[in-house]
């Protein structure tokens, strides 16, 4: 069940979030140095990238079914709708 995998998924991810200073870093350092994220915009993206990958592995685990791990195929067959969802 969908809703069983999404709680597991909550339960297990409580504390595993993307932190705001780590995603600030990583706009600084992907794109040139006067590129500047607020700490409210940080925030916001990290709660967003949270989100995407927590979707992401229900999705996969969905698409896996009875199969004893999520495989790449898995996640890239999720993909292309996550992206649209998103």
């Amino acid at each position: 069940n969908y809703f069983r995998f999404f709680r597991r998924v909550k339960m297990e991810g409580k504390g595993k979030e993307f932190k705001a200073e780590l995603i600030k870093k990583f706009f600084e350092n992907r794109w040139s140095q006067t590129t500047k994220a607020s700490k409210d915009g940080a925030a916001v993206a990290a709660e967003l990238i949270t989100i995407f990958v927590k979707e992401a592995i229900v999705r996969s685990i969905r698409a896996a079914g009875d199969a004893e791990q999520v495989l790449p195929t898995h996640v890239e067959k999720v993909l292309p709708q996550l992206l649209l969802d998103f």
